[in-house]
């Protein structure tokens, strides 16, 4: 096990690289057929997703054997079947779109992202629950 002053390192590190981190586009790393674009996000990270630039709405991360952020990132656009926990929860759950495409056009005309790129999964694992618990993105919480 981690000893704390490593886990509370991590957090400061990382928290201070998401606030420097530049604001992404969805359509800048998507391609129309809703697959990743190849030569970007290929590591294991956490990625916070914001309506509007400004409303945080969902923190989560990728890195789980080679399913890079690239790769979770593009899960947010499938829905056959839901790969993102996201998408699934917006279409059934909270009944928030109608169908695939109002979600797709959402996440491309009104979503920004962040990402901070981690060693490894537990990394990543650790500092996605603490941005859940301290930031309370609104569709993490329900």
């Amino acid at each position: 096990m981690k000893n704390l002053n490593d886990i509370l390192r991590l957090i400061k590190t990382k928290t201070r690289e998401f606030e420097k981190s530049p604001t992404l586009r969805f359509k800048d790393f998507i391609k129309p057929n809703w697959r990743p674009l190849s030569d970007k996000l290929n590591f294991i990270g956490v990625y916070l997703i914001y309506e509007n630039k400004n409303k945080l709405i969902y923190v989560g991360h990728a890195g789980k054997g080679k399913h890079f952020l690239k790769y979770r990132i593009a899960d947010l656009f499938h829905d056959d079947p839901f790969k993102h926990t996201l998408t699934k929860k917006l279409l059934t759950k909270i009944k928030h779109f109608k169908n695939i495409g109002e979600l797709r056009k959402f996440y491309l005309e009104r979503c920004y992202f962040q990402v901070v790129k981690v060693d490894n999964v537990r990394n990543a694992r650790i500092l996605e629950d603490v941005l859940i618990s301290l930031l309370k993105p609104r569709y993490n919480e329900e």
